[in-house]
């Protein structure tokens, strides 16, 4: 079997399907390099807000999934797992300040 991901439209093999936890919906599921780049996309414009962080097709299929932390740690890189570390941390604590 084999799906079509829901991002560049390529078909791959099903096992190489991968979606935010959260999400139930199967027409959702992405290939792993999409996904990946959905959130490194979002993360170094530092938009990591939960509200941001949403599945690729969120909206649609009354879809309202967003990433977790483990779908963050499990999808990126270790320099853009860094970089959503550092504005999660800055976003959660108004009072932090990041070093010059």
């Amino acid at each position: 079997p084999s799906f079509k991901c829901a991002i560049c439209l390529d078909v791959f093999p099903e096992v190489e399907r991968v979606a935010l936890a959260a999400c139930a919906v199967p027409s959702h599921g992405c290939c792993a390099g999409c996904l990946g780049q959905h959130l490194r996309t979002h993360i170094t414009e530092g938009r990591v807000a939960e509200s941001q962080l949403r599945c690729p097709c969120f909206g649609v299929d009354d879809c309202s999934a967003v990433a977790s932390d483990d779908d963050v740690e499990r999808l990126v890189d270790g320099t853009t797992l860094a970089k959503y570390t550092r504005f999660k941390r800055l976003r959660e604590n108004p009072d932090a300040r990041e070093c010059p």
